[in-house]
């Protein structure tokens, strides 16, 4: 069996403080990504709008689920978007 295949898994302990600094600066870029992906499909529904070239709309389509998955991934849905519903927590 390959020992390169299995990687340990390594548990580290944080200071207060450096977790949450570490975790700010994860939010930062988590908040560009998101941006970036948000911003991209409104440019694409806007050309949509202005052409109705029907893949436009699929590519908008694509990466507003894309952003409503990876923010319920991420935990950002149940955090910021939907609080309230709770109830479909773990089948995500």
């Amino acid at each position: 069996m390959d020992q390169a295949l299995f990687e340990p898994l390594v548990v580290r302990l944080w200071a207060p403080d450096a977790f949450w600094s570490a975790a700010r600066h994860n939010d930062l870029w988590s908040g560009l990504f998101f941006g970036v992906l948000i911003g991209i499909g409104c440019y694409n529904l806007l050309l949509f709008l202005s052409t109705r070239e029907r893949t436009f709309r699929l590519y908008a389509t694509y990466l507003g689920t894309l952003v409503l998955w990876a923010a319920g991934y991420r935990g950002y849905g149940f955090e910021l978007l939907w609080p309230e519903a709770v109830g479909s927590l773990p089948l995500s």
